[in-house]
């Protein structure tokens, strides 16, 4: 299959928009979304298709590149999780594969069965069917530890309070702030994640729920999504706080409102078992039905001597 670049554009983000939502894409396949990293990663932007004029394939692909060496990623930069192909035409890796002085990266849909054709990587997250009624998610899909959690924040009088407008965001910010200054996020800039609420709390395809106790800010979360995928993407907690079940009430209260606005499914968004045990018992807690990704990274040999070469320069 020979694809093509598609430069987004007035005349056809109307186009690319409805495409994503007709093939059950995500929020991180939009144009908006996708620009917004390509402002704050510096990137050159664009779709590759199969046609410019009747695409049945589109996938988000952002590079960045000096004097020599590209580094093309097909999906979001950051600390988006997922990309990759959306369409009716299947399309293998070898199509991506780098040329001279590239580097490839490609996250894919997730699946919940599961990928084949020798994948060399599986990426893993874990989702809520919202299409269950709410008494069979709380009571079939959530297991009864985070039940129980759900029932101690109640009892502890925790309320969470959802919010849709900017002033929510100023509250979430230093609690956002102090997360990425503890992981080393300076790359994260808390810019985009404003800009990014702002456009799409106005469409409602994002809301912050915060949880507060006794007028005190615990925890929030920040979820972002579209009637296919509503996405758990960004969690932030006041650091040494009591665990008062504030976590799984969170997770509770935006499950519902997702359900509430008509969403298919709520996604946890990546699972590591391996580096974070401790967040996978409670993300699989939540939701235990399993969703694979095909996650695929290759760097030509031209690529690693030139970047070798610099370093030694250095």
């Amino acid at each position: 299959m020979k694809l093509k670049k598609l430069f987004v554009d007035q005349s056809n983000e109307g186009k690319i928009l409805n495409f994503i939502n007709v093939n059950d894409g995500t929020v991180f396949h939009e144009p908006f979304l996708n620009k917004l990293i390509k402002k704050y990663h510096k990137t050159d932007f664009y779709y590759l298709v199969d046609s410019v004029d009747q695409f049945k394939v589109i996938c988000p692909v952002h590079t960045n590149s000096n004097s020599i060496n590209k580094d093309i990623s097909f999906k979001a930069l950051g600390d988006v999780p997922y990309g990759g192909f959306l369409g009716d035409i299947p399309v293998p890796l070898s199509e991506i594969k780098p040329k001279l002085f590239d580097r490839v990266v490609y996250a894919g849909m997730p699946r919940n069965n599961g990928y084949q054709n020798n994948i060399p990587l599986i990426g893993e997250t874990c989702m809520v069917d919202l299409t269950l009624s709410e008494d069979d998610i709380f009571n079939k899909v959530i297991n009864p530890k985070r039940r129980n959690m759900i029932r101690k924040a109640m009892k502890s009088n925790v309320k969470v309070v959802k919010y849709d407008t900017i002033d929510g965001f100023e509250l979430y910010k230093p609690l956002l702030e102090e997360l990425h200054a503890r992981l080393g996020y300076h790359h994260l800039k808390i810019e985009f994640y404003k800009e990014l609420f702002e456009y799409y709390s106005q469409k409602k395809q994002a809301i912050l729920m915060l949880a507060f106790s006794n007028g005190v800010l615990l925890s929030g979360n920040f979820l972002v999504g579209n009637k296919n995928i509503f996405h758990y993407y960004k969690g932030a907690s006041t650091a040494n706080i009591k665990n008062l079940g504030q976590g799984e009430l969170l997770q509770w209260e935006g499950i519902k409102w997702a359900k509430e606005i008509g969403t298919k499914y709520y996604d946890l968004c990546n699972l590591n078992k391996e580096k974070l045990p401790a967040l996978y018992r409670f993300k699989t807690g939540i939701s235990s039905d399993i969703y694979q990704y095909p996650v695929y990274s290759k760097t030509s040999l031209s690529y690693r001597l030139f970047n070798r070469l610099v370093k030694n320069v250095k």
